[in-house]
Formats: structure tokens, C-alpha cells, sequence
């Protein structure tokens, strides 16, 4: 039985990358400002963003977690049967499984995160119907035991 969680790969991506912009911004800043002399107002509205962004990662990384402990989106693949957002389908009903690797440089964080690359893996059925969803590559080696013809991209 595999089981994947579908928003992890978003929050974890959203959790580091927000915040992360308004302290590459901040520092911009700074740098700017220790170049050109500047008063003791605009030192202190640095502080002010430094810790203002420091608070925005701690906040949307706690609601990130709180938000998937309470998720139901899940991928769940038992039994020769997928089971994705309330809907089954045989694993004989798909026609073709892609999985696109996401590069490194594309989503860095991804990267970083547990040294794991991220991707993009299409299941296109016998019906017509299209799943796709962004997983961690150590989700696709799951995904692959299970499903042998699945194209790598």
C-alpha cells in the first residue's frame, strides 16, 4: 500500500519561499543603506522588516503543519486500485503514467529540503480522465514499485 499526501510538496514551498523574499529584500537593503550613509530611522525600519519576516516564517510554517495534519488529500494506491479524491481506479485502467523531474535549479527548496528533488507525475486513463500532481521523488520510487511502466521525463 502507498500512501502520499497531496499538499506537502505545496506547503513545504510556500512555507520557506514567502518569507524568504522579504529577507533577501531586507539585506538588499541594508547593503544599500551601509553604502550610502543613512539616518537612525531607516536602521530601525530594517529591524522592523528583519523581524516582521522572521514572524511570517514561524506563523506560515505553524499553519502549514496545522493545515496537513487536518488535510484528507491523499494519493493511495492498494490492492491494484488508486484511490485520489474520493474516486478509484484500477491501475489496469491507466494508459500511460509520466513523471517529470523537476530540476534543481527550478525549485531549490524543494532540493533542499530533506536533499530530495520534486516533479510532476501525470496518470492519463483508458476514459480520457488526466491526475496530475507534484510529488517528492522519494514518493514516485513508491509509486514506481507499484506501477512498472511509468515514463521518466
Amino acid at each position: 500500500m502507498v500512501k502520499i499526501k497531496m499538499n506537502l510538496f505545496e506547503s513545504i514551498v510556500c512555507a520557506i519561499i514567502l518569507p524568504n523574499v522579504g529577507f533577501i529584500l531586507t539585506t538588499i537593503l541594508l547593503i544599500i543603506s551601509l553604502i550610502i550613509k543613512q539616518d537612525l530611522i531607516v536602521y530601525m525600519g530594517i529591524i522592523i522588516s528583519y523581524i516582521i519576516c522572521f514572524l511570517l516564517i514561524i506563523v506560515s510554517i505553524i499553519i502549514c503543519f496545522l493545515v496537513n495534519e487536518k488535510s484528507k488529500k491523499e494519493f493511495i494506491l492498494c490492492n491494484g486500485k488508486i484511490m485520489f479524491f474520493n474516486h478509484t481506479y484500477a491501475i489496469t485502467q491507466i494508459s500511460s503514467c509520466e513523471y517529470y523531474v523537476c530540476k534543481w535549479y527550478a525549485l531549490p527548496i524543494v532540493f533542499i529540503y530533506k536533499k530530495q528533488a520534486g516533479g510532476l507525475i501525470v496518470f492519463r486513463f483508458n476514459n480520457g480522465k488526466v491526475i496530475q500532481f507534484k510529488i517528492l521523488y522519494k514518493d514516485y520510487l513508491k509509486i514506481k514499485n507499484e506501477i512498472r511502466n511509468i515514463v521518466l521525463k
